[in-house]
């Protein structure tokens, strides 16, 4: 994949709500993984037009490039929402391309449909230690997380594939977006990634 650039594109909704977008192109602009981000941000910019509210509202993302060389491009967009002083929420917009790729490979299609049986006990273990940092998770935060295990929600990095969870889904607002990193050579299935 060529060089990355980072893009920011900024503006106004309705009158309290503004936006400062920034997320990745390569140097032509015009390969399926920068429709991809393009559409993203579109989607976003479409959503910041929809807010409605008495409070100022400000939208911004952040690139993160997780993984490049010649097998894998792989990245995500932190998204804030900030409203007014205090409240606040945020997700994340992940991707992966191969080469050949179109669009971005799922779970699913990396690892298998079966991927999710294999890599559960040590998903719940990662979680289990991250369970016990300053914000406690919910009384049933492992149902939660097996029944919301999504082929959509990863990224690669050198050392691993990084799951992570929605906001509010496994603990409190404060805690963020709880992730976990599952080493390659920790499975059999996860070691064709390296």
């Amino acid at each position: 994949m060529k060089e990355l650039q980072i893009r920011l594109t900024e503006g106004r909704g309705r009158p309290q709500v503004e936006y400062a977008l920034r997320y990745p192109a390569t140097e032509g602009g015009n390969t399926p993984f920068d429709r991809y981000w393009q559409r993203q941000i579109y989607m976003l910019r479409r959503q910041v037009g929809q807010e409605r509210g008495h409070f100022s509202t400000r939208y911004t993302s952040e690139w993160q490039l997780t993984r490049q060389d010649v097998r894998f491009c792989s990245g995500f967009l932190e998204v804030y929402r900030k409203i007014g002083h205090s409240h606040w929420s945020m997700w994340r917009i992940a991707g992966t391309f191969g080469p050949q790729n179109s669009s971005p490979i799922t779970l699913n299609a990396l690892l298998g449909m079966n991927w999710k049986r294999p890599l559960q006990p040590l998903i719940l273990q990662r979680l289990e230690s991250v369970s016990q940092g300053e914000t406690p998770f919910f009384f049933d935060w492992k149902q939660r997380a097996v029944s919301a295990l999504s082929g959509q929600r990863y990224y690669l990095t050198g050392e691993g594939l990084c799951l992570w969870f929605p906001q509010e889904l496994l603990a409190p607002k404060n805690a963020g977006l709880p992730t976990v990193l599952l080493p390659y050579d920790s499975l059999d299935i996860l070691r064709r990634l390296c």
